[in-house]
């Protein structure tokens, strides 16, 4: 019996799917946010970096592997699309700029203000370091996983 699945039902998967991997992206950088040294010295920003995304990888590698590379890369989708909005959001839309939209838009990049230190618009590039990493790891994962099966 073939049923077709409504797109209520795709989305809710979706989500489910990315759950793990949204909560892992929010621990790390609770972690990141609490250890690390908010001396604003630029030359900590390349350990900074180098430490967050040995964390990705780390926690890439905690997940669950998926069926195939595209729901691998589904599976972590989710924070590149939030990044993504909360980062823009402020410069599509104006009225975001003095709300409450700027204060968690702060929380989740102290972890990446070295990034803006060395380069105002280097902060951009933690709309992607997350979800990237994060592919890396499981990819990583997905490798070890499949050589193990194979022996």
């Amino acid at each position: 019996m073939n049923e077709k699945i409504s797109m209520k039902e795709k989305v809710i998967k979706y989500v489910v799917m990315n759950l793990p991997s949204f909560f892992l992206h929010f621990l790390i950088l609770i972690i990141a946010s609490f250890t690390m040294d908010l001396s604003f010295e630029t030359s900590q920003a390349a350990q900074t970096l180098v430490i967050l995304m040995v964390l990705y990888v780390l926690g890439g590698v905690v997940l669950k592997v998926q069926p195939t590379m595209l729901h691998n890369l589904l599976s972590v989708s989710l924070i590149l699309i939030y990044n993504i909005v909360l980062y823009l959001g402020p410069i599509l839309i104006t009225s975001l700029e003095q709300s409450a939209w700027n204060v968690w838009l702060i929380m989740n990049s102290i972890p990446f203000i070295y990034l803006a230190f060395l380069h105002e618009q280097l902060i951009l590039v933690a709309i992607v370091i997350p979800s990237t990493f994060l592919m890396i790891g499981l990819s990583l994962k997905t490798i070890f996983v499949r050589k193990r099966k194979k022996n």
